[in-house]
């Protein structure tokens, strides 16, 4: 059975008392992880402002909603790894730095007699992200199945591995080459005695 074929495992029993160990036999190929769950081709920001409106109770308005600016360390032409504000994400669907909606705010600071609210758009967020679109469930079946695949990878691998290190590593990798190149959390590969302590 060749690395890209489709993955499978048995269930072995390694003594006497019946303990079962499982042992993984390949990993899906990347193009398998790819069609798990085709990503509709366009964000549905529209979609999301109007189920925001929704749960607001409004007809129109206005939102402003700065993104994530950029940053720098000090002395530094670089920065920490670049991560949207979730909020921001879920109305615009822009994932770079030193963007707003709307563009500026200088667009509220021309508006005289606007009524602000800071109350009310973040439980309207919350309330309006309950129930996923199409698009949110694709990326949730792709995450799933890359974060299979990455899993069954370090599986293949584990009996050869030095550290966990090598762990994480092969497990970034996997999920790299698919194309996810950001993870939702950071990546807990503990081994041994560290394998109890998760955070």
């Amino acid at each position: 059975m060749t690395m890209e074929s489709a993955v499978d495992h048995d269930v072995v029993v390694v003594d006497e008392f019946d303990a079962l160990a499982i042992e993984v036999k390949t990993s899906p190929t990347i193009e398998s992880v790819n069609s798990v769950a085709p990503i509709p081709a366009k964000y549905p920001a529209k979609l999301h402002a109007r189920k925001v409106a929704a749960e607001l109770n409004v007809s129109d308005g206005l939102v402003f909603l700065p993104g994530e600016p950029s940053r720098e360390y000090e002395d530094s032409d670089m920065g920490p790894a670049f991560r949207q504000r979730r909020y921001f994400y879920y109305l615009s669907g822009a994932n770079f730095a030193d963007c707003a909606v709307p563009l500026s705010g200088e667009f509220l600071r021309e508006m005289a007699d606007v009524r602000v609210d800071l109350t009310s758009l973040q439980p309207a967020v919350d309330q309006a992200r309950v129930v996923k679109t199409e698009y949110e469930v694709a990326m949730i079946r792709k995450a799933n199945a890359v974060s299979a695949a990455a899993h069954r990878r370090v599986a293949e691998r584990l009996l050869h591995l030095e550290n966990e290190a090598e762990i994480e590593a092969i497990f970034q990798a996997r999920c790299t080459n698919a194309g996810t190149r950001d993870q939702a959390y950071a990546i807990i590969a503990g081994s041994g005695p560290n394998a109890g302590t998760l955070h």
